[in-house]
């Protein structure tokens, strides 16, 4: 590697560990009696299989706080729903206590942000304490899913679904799902169950539930597309002073940080030297130096529509696409390498080039149109 790509990627390592380390946990609780799936709901939702491979530590004698190191997320798992109401009582005391004191917290990173609540799907009752339980809960300000796991017979879990709704609980939705396939029914539901999570939980988060999730690709991507935007908004919009075209290199290195939150959106983890051969296939593309003399006129040739470098200079809505299809390009990557497409250890940094450039030329169809 020559000194220009390792410093491009000593900074890139560096931010994607920044990156990694800032994530804030995303903080459930999740209630049900024993027997509803659970521990199922968990391992299928999460990475890690956190109910397997997390570690379970008793908060009080009614919840368990499970988490595992690398995976931003904490599930407070309740007990004692299916006993007496004076268990019932003493975990909906403990839920009360955890939330107050949460929220004492200066940094917000134990704060409560959801309660799954669970319910097997094609059972035909669901009782008043249940009711009060969740009721209690959500006026503690948590938002509430209902969950109807076990849903065999979907016309079942439907009709059961309806008469739930007729309650008129205080929750954001209903969703139902069966979380392990049977050899009569395949699994389903879980993306709609992510989907009414990222709905109730606030922006600063998002990023630490997509890296959490392993169910739906699509959130990860669309989230992967809100930090592009958000860069380009906050870097090239109003008050961007062009620049020389001579200084365009700049443009991408300045990148890295996009590039490091949209490795983070996806949970994966890549090698050092797996980092190495994409950060000098990004400098095989912009240019023989990061901030130097030389221009990525290749990349103005290859996409004609990118913009005219008015008096040698590159204006702030140039400067924007180049993010962006760097950025749609790195996405693309990202899920190459997570569907196994490709390796990055068989892969040289001149090839590492020619993958990019294909990206990047595959990108330029919709960025450019936009």
């Amino acid at each position: 590697m020559s000194k220009n790509n390792d410093t491009f990627y000593d900074d890139l390592l560096q931010k994607i560990n920044m990156e990694e380390s800032k994530l804030k946990s995303v903080n459930f609780i999740i209630a049900g009696k024993s027997g509803v799936g659970k521990s199922t709901l968990i391992n299928q939702t999460f990475r890690e299989e956190l109910a397997e491979t997390g570690i379970g530590k008793p908060v009080t004698k009614q919840i368990e706080l499970i988490e595992k190191i690398g995976v931003p997320v904490r599930l407070y798992d309740t007990v004692g729903l299916e006993l007496d109401k004076k268990m019932q009582k003493k975990s909906l005391k403990d839920i009360k206590e955890l939330v107050k004191a949460s929220r004492k917290k200066e940094d917000g990173n134990e704060a409560i942000h959801c309660m799954w609540y669970c319910v097997a799907g094609n059972g035909d009752r669901f009782e008043d304490t249940e009711r009060d339980f969740i009721e209690d809960v959500a006026k503690l300000g948590i938002p509430v899913i209902l969950v109807l796991t076990k849903s065999y017979s979907k016309s079942s879990a439907l009709k059961f679904k309806q008469v739930i709704q007729e309650m008129t609980l205080t929750v954001k939705d209903i969703v139902i799902l069966c979380a392990e396939g049977t050899a009569e029914q395949e699994a389903y539901g879980l993306d709609d169950l992510i989907v009414a999570t990222s709905n109730v939980l606030p922006d600063s988060i998002q990023t630490s539930f997509m890296n959490a999730q392993k169910v739906s690709r699509d959130l990860k991507d669309k989230q992967a597309r809100r930090v592009i935007d958000g860069v380009v908004l906050t870097t090239f919009g109003q008050g961007f002073i062009p620049i020389p075209f001579s200084d365009a290199p700049i443009l991408i290195a300045s990148q890295t940080g996009m590039l490091a939150k949209i490795t983070s959106v996806y949970g994966i983890k890549i090698e050092k030297k797996g980092i190495e051969t994409i950060a000098g296939g990004i400098i095989g593309i912009t240019g023989t130096t990061v901030g130097g003399k030389s221009i990525v006129s290749s990349i103005f040739k290859l996409f004609p529509g990118l913009g005219t470098i008015a008096g040698g200079m590159v204006s702030g809505s140039t400067a924007a696409i180049l993010t962006k299809l760097l950025g749609e390009a790195y996405i693309q990557l990202i899920n190459l390498i997570i569907d196994e497409k490709i390796k990055l250890s068989e892969l040289n940094e001149s090839e590492m080039k020619e993958l990019l450039l294909g990206l990047l030329k595959g990108a330029s169809s919709s960025v450019l149109k936009k």
